[in-house]
């Protein structure tokens, strides 16, 4: 099959915790479509020379409209109510870009490609990642050439009423609501206003369905500096490419140790490990985003959330392109199980078993 997807499913205490599905989008345009409800993978055919339409994204993914909210009663404001304090100063901004000089791609469905689509588990969303023609024609380990722009299209998937995410026939999520469309351009001499947090020449801009600002250019020094803290030395570091330049590897954690955790798209693997009394266990970050792991508890809702007096907890572990094998290490004296969560991503979760 040309289309390839690992789904991952995180079980502690009986509870389905998060799916991981990612679908690589062969190099081919789409003359056929071919849903296999028997094993979730979605096969494309077509000219091999050819990319498809980043459009081509929507017949990968069941889309369902969000259940219409009612809306609730306001109260009519008091006119002889006392002026409310005004609100204390906010911090001074961070250096970005005064113009934006990204622009909204109005027509980014027909005239960009399609790199890949996947699910993110600890946000939630069904997320598609498009270039222009520039972009698409990037190759693995070279610079971008300048006028690439890079399309991240992002939408809320459907939860059933324990927060979770809703899959469809094929494993998938299902998409509800176009949340943002987050897009990066390089050209020469672009970046320069984020200051120490420029990542190579890109600058950035977050934008809501209607085109307009979500992130304006005055408030993406965020954005910067995730892709120049992260990306290491990588040249022109754009998240999560490797799913397009080699799907079958990118899909597979790179090999740990004994008593050692690989974390991993979004995931530790393996996220229930049982050990012996006196065991050392060893975090290793493979990914590249950045973690941090603490004990965990369940909270009075049943939700895991980390623990106010945490058993262990790591320092922030840099991404793999920042610091290859970046690893926290914890030795269990005692037996029990002992849950443990990311807090950058709330939804990576995972448990040791220590027995006698």
């Amino acid at each position: 099959m040309n289309v390839r997807r690992l789904s991952a499913l995180c079980i502690i205490g009986g509870i389905a915790l998060s799916f991981l599905t990612f679908i690589m989008v062969p190099k081919s345009k789409v003359t056929s479509f071919d849903p296999k409800p028997d094993d979730g993978v979605m096969v494309y055919q077509g000219d091999p020379n050819d990319l498809q339409p980043c459009g081509a994204f929507k017949e990968m993914r069941t889309f369902q409209a969000p259940e219409p909210v009612t809306p609730t009663a306001t109260n009519t404001p008091n006119p002889q109510a006392p002026t409310p304090t005004a609100p204390p100063p906010t911090s001074t901004p961070l250096p970005a870009p005064s113009v934006d000089r990204v622009g909204f791609p109005a027509n980014y469905e027909t005239e960009f490609k399609l790199l890949f689509v996947f699910d993110r588990p600890d946000r939630k969303l069904v997320r598609a990642i498009c270039g222009n023609d520039l972009a698409a024609q990037h190759q693995e380990g070279e610079p971008f050439a300048y006028g690439s722009v890079l399309l991240m299209i992002s939408y809320s998937a459907k939860l059933d009423v324990t927060g979770q995410p809703v899959l469809d026939e094929n494993g998938h999520y299902i998409a509800q609501k176009l949340v943002a469309l987050h897009v990066q351009r390089k050209e020469e001499g672009f970046g320069e206003a984020y200051g120490e947090n420029r990542a190579g020449e890109w600058e950035f801009v977050a934008f809501n369905e209607d085109g307009s600002y979500q992130n304006a250019p005055a408030t993406t020094n965020f954005c910067a500096a995730c892709h120049s803290h992260d990306g290491g030395e990588s040249v022109d570091h754009a998240f999560r490419m490797h799913l397009w330049y080699d799907g079958d590897a990118a899909l597979v954690s790179p090999p740990v140790g004994e008593n050692e955790i690989s974390i991993y798209l979004y995931a530790f693997h393996e996220d229930v490990l049982e050990v012996k009394v006196g065991t050392t266990v060893t975090w290793v970050n493979n990914d590249e985003a950045s973690h941090k792991v603490v004990a965990a508890v369940i909270d009075d809702q049943g939700k895991v959330v980390a623990a106010n007096e945490p058993l262990f907890e790591s320092p922030a572990l840099a991404s793999v392109n920042a610091q290859p094998g970046a690893s926290f290490s914890f030795t269990f004296d005692k037996p029990g199980e002992y849950l443990y969560l990311c807090t950058t991503h709330a939804n990576e979760i995972g448990k040791i078993i220590v027995t006698e």
